[in-house]
């Protein structure tokens, strides 16, 4: 659990994320610690040598924008478990664990209806949306255009206007909630 409570104090939700998986691992025996790959002289045969001397059983690697595919290719994956978390990094090749983002954001907004917000924006960057193949937005959509006694409103996508225009896009529809990425 080394340095995940310094994480979770700097990432918000992925450090919630940390912790619960920290929690998780210490009741089933085991211990998380993080490890930065991003460091500028790490070499591929130093992070092999690390995970043979300290006895490490798997990885969780979590998102990562490695800039160099080079580097991750060699590392030995073959004597360790690893999942990789999220969509990113695409490489190495190992099990990935995602959430669906059509059913995520379905999920949410029922839970939002069943507590009784009726006016609710979707916040999110049109370029993750895109990459996401707009699920949020379908779902978003779908849902709120099938349940009566609400709407969906236009999606503000952070990327495109504004910080300031934000707030009139808020004000102009007086939402009772906001999803945001």
């Amino acid at each position: 659990t080394h340095g995940i409570s310094r994480l979770r104090q700097a990432s918000g939700s992925t450090g919630l994320i940390l912790q619960a998986m920290s929690e998780r691992a210490d009741a089933l025996g085991y211990s998380l610690a993080l490890f930065n790959m991003l460091q500028k002289d790490l070499k591929p045969s130093q992070v092999n040598r690390i995970i043979k001397v300290r006895g490490i059983q798997g990885l969780i690697i979590g998102r990562t924008d490695h800039p160099n595919r080079s580097f991750l290719e060699g590392i030995d994956w073959e004597p360790i478990t690893a999942v990789r978390v999220g969509r990113r990094p695409q490489w190495p090749p190992v099990t990935r664990v995602d959430h669906h983002q059509y059913a995520t954001i379905q999920l949410i907004l029922g839970k939002m209806l069943l507590r009784g917000y009726r006016r609710i924006g979707l916040y999110h960057q049109r370029s993750n949306l895109k990459a996401l193949a707009f699920y949020p937005e379908a779902a978003y959509q779908h849902l709120l255009n099938r349940v009566s006694r609400t709407q969906a409103y236009p999606t503000f996508y952070s990327d495109v206007r504004s910080r300031e225009s934000m707030i009139e896009w808020a004000d102009q529809y007086q939402f009772d909630a906001i999803i945001s990425n």
